[in-house]
């Protein structure tokens, strides 16, 4: 039986490819999106259990993907992880300033995405 179901949205393609071969591998779906907008319309229609959001990104950035995530009722409450090569103290601040649940700087290691998704999924807000 197939795991959760992540989105990893980085305009990176290796970056993307890797995280969900990774994930793939720890048990959960993975299906990429190379652009912030994308990952939203996928989230949109294929009602993921999480996803992680590159923030720095070509045309619409990461930020303002999360916060039409957000604003929309169909992903407003869904799991979101940040990731950026900005500064932790400062690129935590502006993930969670848009609705971000977590932040990790890049390059994270894949481990570090798994045990954050499960603390995420794990918790009594997800969906």
């Amino acid at each position: 039986m197939p795991g959760p179901l992540i989105i990893i949205t980085d305009d990176d393609a290796d970056s993307r490819e890797g995280y969900c071969e990774y994930l793939r591998y720890s048990g959960f779906e993975a299906e990429p999106a190379g652009a912030a907008g994308e990952g939203v319309q996928k989230a949109f229609t294929l009602h993921p259990a999480a996803i992680v959001m590159d923030l720095h990104m070509p045309g619409m950035s990461g930020l303002e993907a999360i916060q039409q995530l957000r604003a929309d009722p169909r992903t407003g409450r869904l799991p979101i992880i940040a990731c950026s090569g900005t500064s932790k103290h400062e690129g935590s601040r502006q993930a969670r300033a848009a609705g971000a649940d977590a932040y990790l700087e890049k390059p994270c290691l894949p481990q570090e995405l798994v045990k954050t998704l499960r603390r995420l999924l794990a918790s009594p807000a997800a969906p």
